[in-house]
């Protein structure tokens, strides 16, 4: 994949918008979570806090040729009377989500780590990372 690391993540962002009852959160994935209630379940928000370069010999005309870390954060949401039972259905989303980005065909993408956590505010959020080897254009 040549482009953008803002390419690689509008590609994040649309195949998991395009499952059927996600959101993409509109804070940046620093401020993940400010979002109403209302809107968190199933919300997401897709950062790229890293790119290594592969290469010590770079040239303009070549693109940077680098592995990128793509972080997902995603909330579910845990009814206070079926807090076990709202954990145990958050895995089939989270798979689905997961499915949706390894299946990017414009890039190569690999899942690197999932981390889930039940929060006391009656939420399970997560961080699903990936990595992603692909060359940005250089202007």
């Amino acid at each position: 994949m040549a482009g953008s690391v803002a390419t690689l993540r509008g590609l994040v962002i649309a195949a998991i918008d395009g499952l059927s009852g996600w959101t993409h959160s509109r804070w940046v994935p620093e401020l993940f979570g400010a979002d109403a209630n209302s809107l968190m379940h199933h919300a997401f928000a897709v950062a790229v806090p890293e790119s290594t370069a592969f290469e010590q010999r770079q040239r303009v005309a070549e693109g940077l040729y680098v592995d990128s870390v793509i972080e997902v954060r995603w909330a579910h949401r845990l009814r206070g009377d079926a807090q076990s039972t709202d954990y145990d259905g958050m895995l089939d989303p989270e798979s689905a989500m997961i499915a949706a980005v390894l299946g990017i065909t414009a890039a190569r993408i690999t899942n690197t780590s999932l981390t889930r956590a039940a929060v006391a505010e009656g939420w399970v959020v997560g961080t699903a990372r990936f990595r992603c080897a692909h060359r940005i254009a250089l202007p």
